[in-house]
């Protein structure tokens, strides 16, 4: 069992006590990068991203005020991190150097129409693919490393949140999903809200993330 007490290893936004962290995982390299969002409605952007190292500490990266930080993953080189705010309905695409904590200006990879919800939680592929959950929208989609919609799931519910990839053999797509924001009509008609969904895919797209660098 886990007996220590818990540490705080850097302040975070203590000056904005309305923000949280959100999204985050560790690059390729190890060093874990997240996200934060503003709390309360309606939403304003004044998050951020950041990486965390022991070696450096906690380093904000230089993209643009978010409201809700999501769908942070990185290509298969490292190279290239992903992320969204999920109030702008766009996923964009920045070139990463880890090691110095630095950004290019940010691209846009994917621009959702109004159908395909909010973009939410995202994971990469052995392909380098991008598989985004849609939140609003009950969807779970699939793009190829240029943008392109390669594939679309339906889930029984209305907010999907994050996919993940596992499974004894690793051909098992997981995502969650929240009954944040839904009526009780909506639950009665959606009660399978707030479960964890399971799906096999084609076999060779497990891509295990980094663990976190604490050498």
């Amino acid at each position: 069992c886990v007996t220590a007490e818990p540490e705080t290893l850097a302040p975070l936004e203590a000056n904005l006590p309305t923000n949280r962290a959100n999204d985050g995982r560790c690059d390729r390299s190890g060093a874990f990068v997240f996200g934060t969002l503003y709390e309360p409605e309606p939403r304003q952007p004044i998050g951020g991203f950041y990486q965390y190292t022991l070696a450096h500490g906690l380093r904000r990266l230089p993209l643009d005020g978010v409201a809700i930080a999501n769908s942070i993953c990185f290509s298969l080189d490292g190279r290239r991190m992903y992320y969204c705010d999920t109030t702008q309905r766009r996923i964009m695409v920045c070139d990463y150097d880890s090691a110095a904590a630095r950004v290019s200006e940010p691209r846009l990879f994917v621009k959702k129409e109004a159908d395909d919800g909010y973009p939410d939680g995202s994971t990469i592929d052995a392909k380098g693919c991008l598989w985004n959950a849609e939140w609003g929208a009950g969807t779970l989609a699939r793009y190829a490393p240029d943008g392109r919609a390669l594939a679309r799931y339906t889930v029984p519910v209305s907010n999907t949140t994050c996919p993940a990839f596992g499974g004894p053999a690793g051909d098992q797509l997981t995502v969650t999903t929240a009954r944040a924001g839904l009526s009780t009509a909506d639950l009665m008609a959606r009660p399978l809200s707030g479960s964890l969904f399971s799906m096999t895919v084609e076999p060779g797209l497990f891509l295990a993330d980094a663990l976190f660098n604490d050498g």
